[in-house]
């Protein structure tokens, strides 16, 4: 998505939290971020179902998933929403006359990637020729994080502080 959450003025949490430990920090951290996101990923798949339609949005649905995002050093932890990769044979699209190898990974011709080219919208092509049309965007993703992102964020602080509460009561 490329947008983050900042959270600001919450100085005696991340007081509290430093002095659990770095492990169960990023334990708590994990938890409470993951329930936050757990609203926005249960849009996006209704928003899926809900916008796209048919046999496909139920593969996009499945596909819809959270995965913890890297982090390096003391950075704080993620976590991203995004389609899962296991589910690529059935998002890759090759036109006409294009090939692909999948066992030694080489593609011939042009290839475009289904649920961007529904969220951003695409030129129409028919028969391997492009028509001048556009298909307008079906922004499922993008409106379950603008919808959703201020309900997330304080289910994320809600879980944390009971957390916190839990481990210090």
């Amino acid at each position: 998505m490329g947008d983050m959450i900042t959270v600001t003025g919450e100085k005696e949490i991340f007081r509290k939290l430093e002095e659990l430990g770095s492990k169960l920090e990023k334990e708590i951290m994990n938890k409470s971020l993951r329930e936050g996101a757990k609203i926005i990923r249960i849009q996006a798949q209704n928003n899926a179902m809900s916008m796209v339609g048919g046999t496909f949005a139920g593969k996009l649905r499945r596909a819809i998933v959270i995965r913890r995002g890297k982090t390096r050093g003391r950075r704080l932890p993620s976590e991203n929403i995004i389609i899962d990769k296991k589910y690529n044979n059935d998002f890759v699209h090759y036109p006409h006359g294009s090939k692909s190898d999948i066992k030694s990974r080489k593609t011939t011709g042009r290839r475009s990637y289904i649920p961007a080219a529904i969220e951003y919208g695409h030129k129409l092509v028919f028969m391997g020729h492009r028509t001048g049309k556009r298909v307008p965007p079906i922004p499922f993703m993008r409106k379950a994080w603008h919808g959703k992102k201020r309900q997330a964020m304080d289910k994320a602080m809600r879980t944390l502080r009971d957390s916190i509460d839990r481990f210090f009561k």
